[in-house]
Formats: structure tokens, C-alpha cells, sequence
């Protein structure tokens, strides 16, 4: 099966990665592969870090999260900012960024347990559960001064964002949109 994996070189005629060192690529989920060198990156894990963030906050995750809010979304201080899927890998990164950027953030989760872990762990301006009942009036209440960055990890909600907002799409969630009635869109 195809997908992302960390390994340990056992051995290798490639100098930048001596045999004992650690590697990420997409060479399928196994216990040995023979690999190109050029197909796998050397993992250097800070301080703190753990091997398995290279799959995670030092990888994929997080380098759509921080490209797609600062790249794409452009946020900066003072921006309202919306996450889809919120309490996922990536949403939840994107939030952590965009608050250091000095960004309100609402957080979109599925649950009441996700919006309680959104704002006390992660510090989230605001979440709210799309499951809930409410959740259009409220998220209508939360948003009434519109959005300027809406990152779209499964969802887009065009009517309530300012003129020339930013939605980053984080493309493999983008069609499990808990609103079904509207189609994707790619950029502001």
C-alpha cells in the first residue's frame, strides 16, 4: 500500500544517509524496501521531537499547514480567521500558526470534547461543533464581522467571508464537507 513512512537506513552506498540514520519517503507501507536515495529525506529531529513528527508537524501536516496559512491564506495580526476540521493534524496547526501571527481564530470541530480541547489546550479564540444544532446560527453570530482567512480543510463557506478573502484548501479532506450543498473553491 502507498503512503508516507519513517525507516532506518540498514544500509546504504548514499552519503547523505549513512547506514543507522532515518529517512522519510512514499515507499508504500512495508518492512524493507530498496529505495533511491533520492526518493527519501534525511530526518533530523529537534530537541523534544519525536521520530514519529516527521509524519506529522515536522512533515506533510505540517508543511501544508504552514505554506496553505501563510503562503496562501497570507494571514497576518489582527486577521478573523476560520478553520475547517479544526481538531485535525493539520487544522489544528494552522490555528496554533495563525494565532503566533496574532490572528483571532474559530475553530470548526465535530465535537463538544474537540471545541473544549480547540480553545483550553490550543488556545483558539473560539470553536464551535458543526454537529450542533445551532451551528449555523451560530456560526453566522461568530463570524458576523466576516472572515478574512477561511483555511478549508473539508468545507467552504463563501457567504460569510469579506471581499477577496483567502481560503486555503487542504485538498484531501475538501470533499467531506459537512456542507454538502456547496462546492469547493480553489482559491479567494
Amino acid at each position: 500500500m502507498r503512503g508516507a513512512c519513517i525507516g532506518i537506513i540498514k544500509a546504504s552506498k548514499s552519503p547523505f544517509l549513512p547506514t543507522g540514520s532515518y529517512a522519510t519517503g512514499t515507499v508504500g507501507w512495508t518492512e524493507y524496501a530498496i529505495v533511491h536515495s533520492k526518493a527519501l529525506q534525511k530526518i533530523e529531529i529537534p530537541e523534544n521531537g519525536r521520530l514519529t513528527d516527521a509524519l506529522g508537524v515536522l512533515g506533510m501536516t505540517g508543511l501544508t499547514a504552514y505554506f496553505g496559512i501563510l503562503s496562501v491564506g497570507q494571514v497576518k495580526a489582527g486577521d478573523f480567521v476560520v478553520v475547517s476540521g479544526a481538531a485535525g493534524a493539520t487544522g489544528s496547526v494552522v490555528g496554533q500558526i495563525a494565532k503566533l501571527k496574532g490572528a483571532r481564530v474559530l475553530g470548526i470541530a465535530g465535537s463538544e470534547e474537540k471545541v473544549r480541547w480547540l480553545k483550553e489546550a490550543l488556545g483558539f479564540d473560539d470553536a464551535l461543533n458543526y454537529k450542533d444544532a445551532e451551528f449555523r446560527r451560530k456560526f453566522k453570530d461568530a463570524t458576523k464581522d466576516h472572515i478574512d482567512v477561511f483555511f478549508d480543510n473539508g468545507s467552504a463557506v463563501r457567504k460569510f467571508n469579506k471581499p477577496n478573502a483567502k481560503i486555503p484548501q487542504s485538498a484531501a479532506k475538501s470533499s467531506t464537507s459537512p456542507w454538502p450543498e456547496q462546492k469547493p473553491m480553489l482559491a479567494s
